[in-house]
């Protein structure tokens, strides 16, 4: 829980390895459960970031709906 909460506040890797004790990111990453509300939050920002090119994600086939 302590991994997931670092990773979704955006701590540095560097910082999360040297304090959780793992040697790579891939643990890190294998051990990390993102919650549905962090997800929703950083798919609602992509459209933002490529200029308003996907109007929706659809959460099941995870394609761009136009």
């Amino acid at each position: 829980m302590l991994r997931t909460f670092l990773v979704e506040n955006n701590a540095p890797v560097e910082v999360i390895k040297a304090w959780i004790g793992h040697g790579s990111e891939r643990m890190i990453f294998r051990y990390t459960h993102l919650r549905p509300q962090y997800r929703s939050r950083v798919l609602a920002s992509i459209p933002s970031l490529i200029g308003n090119k996907i109007d929706v994600i659809d959460p099941l086939t995870q394609r761009a709906v136009a």
